[in-house]
């Protein structure tokens, strides 16, 4: 995932959150809690990873890990 488009998931969130806030409405994304610590660990990393300029072996093996973490809790909850 390149930064662009890290960016527009981020503005395309947060522009949704603002319109159910001024509608009054509850905004759900569809995540178990699990999920949504993993997303938030996933954008975490990613910042630290791209903000950095370079990136090494050991942060692409962290994003599988974050990844494999993701595809185990969502197939054996």
């Amino acid at each position: 995932m390149t930064v662009i488009e890290c960016s527009l998931i981020v503005s395309i969130m947060l522009s949704e959150g603002a319109q159910a806030q001024a509608l009054g409405l509850d905004l759900e994304l569809g995540l178990s809690m699990r999920s949504t610590v993993i997303l938030a660990l996933t954008l975490l990393v990613t910042t630290l990873t791209l903000g950095g300029g370079r990136v090494t072996i050991v942060q692409g093996v962290i994003h599988l890990v974050i990844f494999a973490t993701f595809l185990f809790t969502t197939i054996v909850p």
